[in-house]
């Protein structure tokens, strides 16, 4: 089945912006996404294709303006990071009782991101921060309280990238620079003292990708880089790594990678000597040798090429928004994909428009 682009939002002349933030994806298929108007004000719009009638816009709590992107859940809860006219930036939920603060905002911290945070299904929020002396960590809140699951003060860790995302179980997946410069990622479980090390450069890799990605079962994905200097997307689960699909030589490097959803896996990457894009491989799987790909990898979309938004059955709609126009740049991270084989994403064209896109399998 051809992947299918098509657009659920854009500017116009006079109405603000959709950056620098991504949008994020439910699993159920809601979309949301921060839109800064003209006059500065912030709002989350919030659309459901599946519905007529779901669409929303969630106005910024008074004195607060959102300063992250927001994630959201089935039950339809979003979290975001928002900065209140003191100065200080706060966690935010937006549930059935409306806007309130996480308890988090009565702690001494003195910066939260810089990416935003992650929001399983059972509502807990997994985020980076900075506290008053200058530590970074790694936090996760729920109903019951906050925890740190790690931070840069120990003898692991020197600093945090990427956004920490959360699973179903409460355990939490982030990307770190150990003190001797290697790149790690790591698992915290709610139930187990020791942190999982996934994966860790040295002998085998010299780099991972700063946006892993988990699924609420614990299925992790990343890509990662050989000291050979090939490219390639990676599967783990319980410490155990699955699958490690080669993607050289068709590809210099990989952004990241969505989890696999309805026999579709997508990733961004960057071939050699050309701009970044999103493909989408079928059937990965560790017997898949690097040859073969070339049938089994197609871009869907990438910087430098022409914006085609597609109808249902892969027909181009016609007039549709921005058809035609030059990509000039596009945004995503592990928030933005679900795992039903479908991704959310912010664009950018040569002629100035901004789009938010949803790119279905």
């Amino acid at each position: 089945m051809t992947p299918r682009l098509s657009i659920i939002d854009e500017t116009r002349q006079g109405d603000g912006t959709f950056a620098p933030f991504v949008p994020a994806m439910s699993e159920s298929g809601t979309v949301a996404y921060v839109h800064r108007r003209e006059d500065g004000h912030s709002e989350i719009r919030i659309k459901d294709p599946a519905r007529r009638d779901g669409s929303c816009v969630l106005e910024a709590p008074d004195e607060y303006e959102f300063v992250s992107h927001p994630d959201l859940n089935a039950a339809g809860a979003v979290a975001v990071y928002a900065r209140h006219e003191s100065g200080t930036t706060r966690l935010l939920l937006c549930d059935r009782r409306g806007w309130h603060c996480t308890e988090r905002a009565r702690e001494p911290l003195s910066g939260l991101g810089p990416t935003g945070p992650s929001m399983n299904e059972e509502g807990a929020v997994a985020w980076r921060a900075t506290e008053g002396e200058g530590r970074a960590h790694i936090g996760l809140w729920t109903d019951s309280g906050v925890r740190v699951v790690a931070r840069d003060d120990e003898d692991r860790f020197a600093s945090f990238e990427g956004v920490p995302m959360v699973s179903g179980d409460g355990s939490v997946l982030f990307r770190a620079v150990g003190k001797q410069g290697e790149a790690i990622i790591a698992r915290a479980h709610p139930s187990r003292p020791a942190l999982e090390v996934v994966a860790q450069t040295g002998d085998d890799w010299s780099d991972l990708s700063r946006f892993p990605s988990l699924s609420q079962s614990g299925l992790i994905a990343f890509g990662a880089t050989r000291r050979s200097g090939e490219p390639e997307l990676c599967f783990a689960r319980c410490g155990e790594l699955l699958t490690r699909v080669g993607l050289s030589p068709f590809f210099a490097s990989i952004r990241g990678a969505a989890l696999p959803g309805r026999g579709t896996l997508f990733f961004w990457a960057t071939p050699p000597g050309g701009a970044l894009g999103i493909y989408r491989l079928a059937q990965a799987s560790s017997d898949v040798p690097a040859e073969s790909l070339r049938d089994r990898f197609s871009l869907v979309l990438g910087v430098g090429e022409p914006l085609v938004p597609m109808a249902s059955g892969g027909r181009s709609q016609g007039a549709s928004p921005g058809e035609g126009s030059t990509v000039r740049e596009f945004a995503l991270n592990p928030v933005s994909v679900n795992e039903r084989g479908a991704m959310a994403v912010r664009l950018a064209t040569t002629d100035g428009r901004e789009f938010i896109g949803r790119i279905d399998a």
